[in-house]
């Protein structure tokens, strides 16, 4: 099962469920939101489902379900909370704010991504040297060994150093996410539009992601393209022993 969500003709979400065997009444439930950014992580997550992101504003939406060829629409009326009486120029503004974030995190997300893909890369690298000759392709481990640690270094910066602690740890130093993260939470709890508080915070976040994204990008024009051509310019050549079969007893 598929449920659509539009904004006129923009698809913003898509919730799916696993198809349902059992007759009756079932739900599926929409948070109000978009879909959101992927979030930066040290391995390489593949999921069929959308992350979640910014509220959506008050409006008319356009919902669609789909299953099996079939497709069903309605109209859902999304209102401010009247607890609070929200101005909608400022949920415009937080709108258009954590837009600006879920695009920072976004970045950080690809470009974590494409360091840890290369770290894989770079141990497939190693271990295919160990299992030829470990000795003969000394200086090529060595070479991996070093590019994963620049490689942890640079994600280190978007996401911390790695805490074996047991219980609830964090980092003293503050990092990439960290800043992003602060930055989104403020924005998010401002209904009535973002303060000079929440752009300082902005501002912060985005100066700690430009300097990241200049440290990787230098590092994959630099570093990572030495090391590639390195590796691709090294022969592996397998020999396995040919065996001979016998009838005779040994």
């Amino acid at each position: 099962l598929f449920l659509e969500i539009y904004k006129g003709d923009e698809l913003i979400r898509t919730l799916r469920e696993t198809s349902i065997k059992e007759q009756g009444v079932f739900r599926m439930y929409w948070g109000m939101d978009e879909k959101g950014p992927d979030r930066p992580s040290r391995r390489i997550r593949n999921s069929d489902r959308e992350p979640s992101g910014k509220e959506v504003l008050p409006g008319t939406y356009q919902l669609m379900l789909k299953y099996a060829g079939e497709e069903h629409t309605a109209e859902i009326e999304v209102e401010a909370d009247p607890r609070i009486q929200p101005d909608l120029e400022g949920l415009k503004t937080v709108y258009e704010a954590a837009g600006e974030i879920e695009h920072y995190t976004q970045l950080a997300a690809d470009m974590v991504k494409a360091l840890v893909e290369r770290k894989d890369l770079a141990n497939q690298y190693s271990q295919q040297f160990k299992e030829v000759d470990q000795e003969q392709f000394e200086s090529a481990i060595d070479s991996s060994k070093a590019i994963i640690k620049e490689i942890d270094g640079l994600v280190d910066l978007f996401l911390g150093k790695v805490d074996d602690r047991q219980g609830i740890v964090r980092s003293p130093k503050e990092t990439i996410m960290s800043r992003i993260g602060r930055a989104s939470s403020y924005i998010r709890s401002r209904p009535n539009g973002v303060t000079e508080t929440e752009k300082m915070l902005m501002d912060q976040a985005r100066t700690y992601l430009e300097d990241g994204m200049q440290q990787v990008n230098e590092f994959l024009m630099n570093e990572w393209k030495t090391y590639q051509t390195e590796m691709e310019a090294i022969e592996v050549k397998r020999t396995v022993e040919v065996p001979e079969f016998s009838l005779e007893k040994k």
